[in-house]
């Protein structure tokens, strides 16, 4: 039988549910909230880690040490938090659509309580809003994105356990017609999907892109021991870092350029993806969609 811990959670009364849930229960025996040093120096016997989650993390953690609470045993997981954000934003700014990709896909990984996710491409990516949903919910949209590798990401997000109930597709009026890996859009595959899923549908990726600065971003010990797999993807959001915003999002060819009107812009958008006619790419993707769906249903999950 695996060791299970005793752990005290030291924060304030908002944040402590969230680290509690971070904690993976199948390893932590006994979890308590402690809100100020002198409790923790009383009961800290009886317990393996004590986690500090607060601004004031190292002020508290020199208290403890200088109280008798031996060092090996505190967790400063502000301090952790913090180093780990860093080194991943040094990886987020090389490549940041692989990174908000894969950040989703670990999300989802440590926290099966999401109900509704979203696929498809800049469309629904820059349309829906996530906290505005009565469900919770994650997008897994870039742009371009094809309904080929929509489905990719569909199937490993349900590979794993899941609470999904609903699955937003985001379609475009060209989708149908348009296969991102004979486009001029193949670039994306070798800098975002092929090194996810090592998978270019019609693309051949002769260098694929390393991927091994993901581990730096694995959890080490005592961490790995007592939290949920991926844990940090969930925290991030705890720690509101506008630098990991998407910079495409208000790129310059994502707005109206000056001399044309709006009207205008778009009807330019649509006769250049009017032009994608392909009855090859149309078949394909029907077989696609239909598989998408099956796999839905298969799940109990309710497309939309």
């Amino acid at each position: 039988m695996k060791e299970q811990y005793k752990i005290i959670v030291l924060s304030d009364e908002v944040s402590g549910e969230r680290i509690q849930n971070a904690l993976d229960k199948n390893k932590c025996k006994i979890i308590v909230h402690a809100v100020d040093v002198s409790t923790i120096v009383r009961i800290e016997n009886s317990f393996q880690y004590i986690v500090i989650w607060r601004v004031d993390a190292e002020k508290l953690t020199n208290e403890l040490i200088n109280k008798g609470v031996q060092s090996k045993k505190i967790i400063n997981l502000t301090k952790y938090m913090y180093e780990w954000r860093n080194k991943l934003i040094s990886i987020y700014q090389i490549n940041p659509d692989l990174m908000f990709l894969y950040m989703s896909m670990k999300k989802v990984k440590s926290d099966p309580t999401y109900e509704l996710f979203a696929t498809g491409l800049s469309y629904p990516h820059c349309g829906i809003s996530t906290e505005l949903l009565s469900k919770k919910s994650i997008k897994l949209t870039l742009p371009s994105q094809d309904l080929y590798y929509d489905y990719l990401i569909a199937s490993q997000l349900l590979s794993n356990d899941h609470s999904f109930q609903y699955c937003l597709i985001g379609i475009a009026y060209f989708s149908f017609y348009f296969d991102m890996s004979l486009s001029s859009e193949a670039y994306r595959i070798h800098k975002v999907y092929y090194p996810l899923f090592q998978d270019g549908h019609h693309t051949v990726v002769h260098s694929p892109l390393p991927t091994d600065g993901f581990s730096h971003l694995d959890s080490p010990k005592p961490l790995f021991s007592i939290f949920n797999l991926h844990f940090e993807y969930i925290l991030l959001d705890e720690l509101k870092d506008e630098s990991l915003i998407l910079p495409w999002i208000n790129a310059e060819w994502n707005t109206t350029p000056l001399h044309i009107p709006f009207e205008e812009h778009g009807e330019m958008r649509a006769a250049s993806h009017a032009k994608l006619l392909y009855p090859h790419t149309l078949v394909e993707n029907k077989t696609i969609f239909k598989t998408y769906l099956e796999l839905l249903l298969k799940n109990d999950i309710k497309p939309l």
